[in-house]
């Protein structure tokens, strides 16, 4: 009867033993089955991420080096990792109306690239903007970076209501003159210059 009771008694241990197990597989199963989700994700987001990566170098950077270059060239005196920031800050701002190639090529006409341009008329910066053209003072629009964006807003506005040779003239003038020789100029200067360079 001893005998029995013992080998009982190891039955129940060894079925015990085996349902524990069970259990420990079982959520071992299940933490792995979330582990594979998250791998998942993180498998898809590393392959976007590498997706992004091949865009941006044969679609994007080959732009922003053009624009690094033309901006050196109209301003040699500008250093190589501040025309990459202005290239970014230009891409950055750009869209499918303002184009990054017109965006650059109207900085090298308005300020010849120079962020501390101040015209006659007391336009300003490498976008050339009249303080009172925008609700930013001197100051603000001293900086590089955001004489870029509010540049690149005025041009965009100015593109949406009169087309790109009417916004090009009215961002030279300020007024939309459609016949007016200095500002058609200037538009066709802009247009070339993005067209000879892009």
């Amino acid at each position: 009867m001893q005998k029995n009771k013992f080998i009982y008694g190891l039955i129940l241990a060894v079925l015990g033993f085996n349902t524990m197990m069970i259990c420990v597989n079982t959520f071992r199963s299940i933490d792995d089955r979330n582990t594979l989700n998250v791998v998942q994700v993180e498998i898809q987001e590393l392959k976007r991420r590498v997706e992004m990566e091949i865009k941006l170098r044969q679609e994007i950077f080959p732009e922003i080096k053009k624009s690094t270059a033309l901006l050196s060239n109209y301003n040699p005196e500008l250093d190589p990792l501040t025309a990459l920031s202005y290239a970014l800050k230009i891409w950055q701002c750009s869209d499918e109306v303002v184009p990054h190639d017109l965006l650059t090529a109207l900085i090298v006409v308005e300020s010849g690239a120079r962020h501390n341009a101040i015209s006659p008329q007391g336009a300003m910066g490498l976008m050339q903007i009249m303080p009172g053209d925008s609700t930013y003072g001197p100051r603000e629009l001293k900086n590089p970076y955001k004489n870029i964006e509010v540049g690149s807003e005025i041009l965009r506005q100015n593109i949406k209501q009169y087309g790109l040779i009417g916004g090009l003239q009215v961002y030279y003038s300020g007024a939309f003159n459609p016949n007016k020789g200095s500002s058609l100029r200037y538009a066709k200067k802009v247009l070339d210059t993005a067209g000879h360079h892009f």
